[in-house]
């Protein structure tokens, strides 16, 4: 019965952990999720990231920039099916242009 009742709260327990886990303290009460260790970590790496650039950014040194976007989405779903039928219709000559290519022009 011991076993039983030790088991059931053992399940009961680990059903509260994972319900709030935020909430969850160790023995020692520090919380099980250490949020705060993680969100210092966080802003350290940035930091240093950022850092880095403007170090580069004084040297001439190459770094990853993020550039100009290609493509803008479309406003509206109307505007994005007139995109994507004119890429689809673009790619399908293409590939008909591919395929005659292949065939070295000769229609089968």
């Amino acid at each position: 019965m011991a076993t039983l009742c030790w088991a059931l709260f053992g399940i009961l327990e680990i059903g509260n952990l994972i319900e709030e886990p935020f909430t969850a303290y160790e023995s020692q009460r520090r919380p099980l999720l250490p949020l705060t260790e993680v969100c210092r970590t966080i802003r350290r790496d940035v930091r240093a990231i950022a850092q880095y650039a403007a170090l580069a950014q004084n040297y001439s040194t190459p770094t990853i920039a993020r550039g100009e976007p290609t493509f803008e989405l479309p406003d509206g779903f109307r505007q994005l099916r007139a995109v994507l039928a004119t890429s689809a219709a673009v790619a399908t000559e293409v590939s008909e242009a591919a395929k005659k290519k292949a065939t070295g022009g000769q229609d089968a």
